[in-house]
C-alpha cells in the first residue's frame, strides 16, 4: 500500500518592514500576515504588560505601548504540521 501526503510547507510570513524599532514609551504596530492555503494560528509568547494581539483570518495584529526591555516572540502554527517559531 502506499500513501502520498500533499507537500505542506511552512507560510510565507510578510511583515510590513525586515526591521521591527521598539522605543521606549511608544506604541508598536505590527501586522503579520502568514500566506497559506492552510489555517493558521497564531500565538504570541512572553508577551510583554500592556501589549494586545487580535488574529482575524491569516493575519496577526499586534499593538505594545513600550515600557520594558522584554523580547517578545510569536509562533505560527498550521492547523496540522509543525509549529515555527520567530522571536524580536
Amino acid at each position: 500500500m502506499h500513501i502520498a501526503f500533499p507537500d505542506n510547507f511552512p507560510p510565507k510570513i510578510e511583515i510590513q518592514s525586515n526591521v521591527i524599532n521598539a522605543t521606549l514609551y511608544k506604541t508598536v504596530e505590527l501586522n503579520i500576515t502568514a500566506v497559506d492555503n492552510d489555517t493558521i494560528t497564531f500565538l504570541v509568547i512572553n508577551k510583554p504588560a500592556g501589549a494586545t494581539e487580535k488574529q482575524s483570518g491569516n493575519v496577526l495584529y499586534f499593538t505594545w505601548n513600550v515600557t520594558s526591555k522584554q523580547k517578545v516572540g510569536y509562533i505560527n502554527e498550521l492547523a496540522f504540521g509543525e509549529p515555527r517559531s520567530q522571536v524580536y
